[in-house]
């Protein structure tokens, strides 16, 4: 079944964006949301990470349902100081299908070489002031403060 991606920009797929994860961890019993309203404020020009940096949102559809999420983000700060033309990806939920996820990660990687960047870094959510990489362990635990809550199958 084919997969389309395409950019999430009004306040409804934006919603929707901060709502995937809802649906897709429904029957996760450890997994601790977000609250959408904060995700939303999050995610607009209220969030200083946008004075130096800019994100661009998209959402994996499979027959016009959503299976996936992630953000393309560029940090002007890391790129300055670095030296570099690093973009990286973050926000990153999808079904456990592997088109879904190298569909999504496919459209982060053109969108970051479009606009310049030869590396792509991630799952990193806009700064690594926030939660990074994938739980790969300790699926059974509580949830802990900054690290991501991420299904079993993702390091594959």
């Amino acid at each position: 079944m084919n997969v389309s991606v395409r950019e999430a920009r009004s306040e409804r797929e934006l919603r929707q964006f901060a709502e995937f994860p809802l649906s897709l961890y429904q029957n996760e019993p450890l997994y601790a949301p977000q609250l959408t309203r904060d995700l939303i404020k999050h995610f607009s020009d209220k969030n200083p990470f946008f004075l130096h940096g800019e994100a661009r949102f998209f959402l994996a559809y499979r027959n016009e349902q959503i299976v996936g999420r992630v953000a393309s983000i560029i940090n002007r700060l890391h790129n300055e100081y670095h030296n570099d033309k690093v973009g990286f990806f973050g926000f990153f939920e999808c079904i456990d299908d592997q088109a879904v996820a190298d569909a999504l990660l496919k459209m982060v990687s053109d969108d970051l070489a479009s606009r310049g960047f030869d590396t792509v870094r991630g799952p990193m959510n806009f700064s690594t002031n926030e939660e990074v990489g994938f739980l790969v362990e300790g699926f059974d635990d509580h949830p802990i403060l900054m690290t991501p809550y991420s299904k079993r199958y993702y390091p594959k």
